[in-house]
């Protein structure tokens, strides 16, 4: 008896965490490629806020990283 409310438990919260799910996919707006701006290789910025993805090595546009960039192809 109790597994059993338990698992209808689970299967309540569950479905609660998927309509929440969809009800946000819902609510987001599409962004215009007009309304985005690349300040380099893993920085974006959409509406005024800056996202930076972590993860990707990629060429930085600052002076400062182009040294760097170049002797990184020097290495194995």
């Amino acid at each position: 008896m109790e597994s059993t409310k338990l698992s209808m438990l689970s299967r309540i919260l569950i479905a609660g965490v998927v309509t929440l799910f969809g009800a946000l996919v819902a609510y987001a707006k599409p962004i215009s490629p007009t309304e985005i701006r690349v300040r380099d290789g893993d920085t974006i910025v959409a509406h005024g806020v800056t996202y930076r993805m972590i993860g990707y090595d990629t060429p930085e546009i600052s002076s400062r990283w182009r040294k760097v960039e170049r002797m990184r192809k020097l290495w194995p």
